[in-house]
């Protein structure tokens, strides 16, 4: 269910609508923030609240913070996470977070700017090595301009709890055509730890996560420019992740039509 505050005579009042039929969860660390209007902007309309019901203040918990000024630090994984039930929530809980809006428009053309040079001329592939990966150009990076090495500072913070020495030097760069996809599969753990952490750049994109084992198991997860999602532990091992194609691309049952992409991924060393 989706909150809105809407103000009618003088009065405060919260409405609640279906968001397209589908039950919204909102989980976050232990923090409750329930807000529609970032993700119906984001997929190319407008909110329509339906006051179907009314719900009384005292059973919610709504933050006054507005969206645009949460600090990149707050976990909000409520806005852009759906799960298949408690039992994914609880894992996710624990070991995956969502940073939207963790990097600012400028970091985000900073960045672009590097990786375009790489880039360049470069035709994209449709075989990966591992077949992982479909319609892609990729490099890694161990140096950065000083703008950007702040950048890889920050996510590195932000992810990684031991020393930069557990810290792989390299950053994967990963540039998705609108056309490619990026296959279920789980990281080998021959060549990184146990926290993946990504920043995405350009377009929307859905990361699926699957247990391995049980495959009813999962999470859809928004991916949306400037965002940060940090892979971790149980999720890191037990699920598979992957982008998600045009053809089967939706969250929430909604269609999300995602172009190029480019992600600026960071691993820490395998143990």
């Amino acid at each position: 269910m989706t909150i809105y505050k809407c103000f009618w005579r003088s009065q405060k009042h919260l409405f609640t609508c279906q968001f397209l039929g589908q039950r919204r969860t909102c989980v976050g660390g232990g923090r409750s923030r329930l807000t529609a209007a970032t993700t119906f902007t984001l997929l190319g309309r407008e909110p329509r609240p339906c006051p179907s019901s009314f719900i009384p203040v005292r059973f919610l918990t709504i933050s006054s913070r507005p969206t645009h000024t949460v600090p990149s630090t707050m976990n909000i994984t409520n806005e852009c996470t759906e799960f298949s039930g408690k039992d994914a929530r609880d894992i996710f809980e624990k070991d995956f977070k969502l940073y939207n809006e963790f990097i600012s428009e400028i970091e985000s053309e900073t960045l672009m700017k590097e990786v375009q040079k790489y880039f360049k001329g470069l035709r994209y592939e449709v075989d990966h090595w591992d077949d992982a990966i479909h319609g892609y150009r990729e490099t890694e990076k161990s140096n950065w301009n000083e703008d950007n090495s702040r950048i890889i500072q920050k996510v590195r913070e932000t992810a990684f709890t031991k020393s930069a020495s557990s810290q792989l030097n390299l950053v994967h760069v990963l540039d998705l055509a609108e056309d490619g996809y990026i296959k279920p599969h789980v990281d080998s753990v021959k060549f990184c730890g146990n926290v993946i952490a990504g920043i995405s750049l350009l377009s929307p994109s859905v990361m699926r996560l699957v247990h391995v084992e049980q495959k009813n198991i999962w999470a859809n997860v928004l991916l949306r420019p400037l965002s940060l999602y940090v892979l971790q532990n149980r999720v890191r091992y037990e699920f598979t992740h992957e982008i998600l194609s045009n053809e089967t691309s939706s969250y929430l049952g909604n269609k999300v039509q995602k172009s190029r992409r480019i992600s600026v991924i960071c691993r820490n060393t395998a143990e």
